[in-house]
């Protein structure tokens, strides 16, 4: 999802490494569509295995929301850090684009799942 520019800058290097990390971990990915569709497909496994499934896939659920919450304050994080300034005005651009993206799709694919667990869809 994000893509490390050469820089000397081993702070924003070891940031954004981090976040990169954190982002695959966590099961990000550029297509929604399929993480929909895995996302359902884990939802109506817990909803018919029974009422101990469902507990486990709204607790891991939740953990996970969370661990989202932890990544988008990650992202903030760099960007107001004031680091990005090290780059030069196409790298920056180019990892702004990136940054504003994952932060995007992790937002989503969040909200996906807050509808699931706000609504208890089980």
């Amino acid at each position: 999802p994000i893509q490390i520019p050469l820089t000397p800058d081993r702070v924003l290097v070891s940031r954004l490494t981090t976040l990169k990390n954190d982002l695959l971990a966590w099961g990000f990915t550029e297509d929604l569509n399929a993480f929909i569709e895995t996302f359902k497909a884990k939802h109506v496994f817990a909803k018919e295995e029974g009422a101990e499934a469902r507990e486990l896939w709204m607790t891991e659920t939740q953990q996970w929301l969370s661990r989202g919450d932890e990544i988008l304050d990650g992202i903030h994080g760099i960007v107001c850090s004031g680091v990005l300034e090290s780059l030069s005005p196409t790298h920056m651009a180019r990892l702004w684009e990136q940054l504003s993206a994952s932060a995007f799709k992790v937002q989503y694919m969040m909200v996906y799942a807050h509808v699931y667990v706000d609504l208890g869809i089980l």
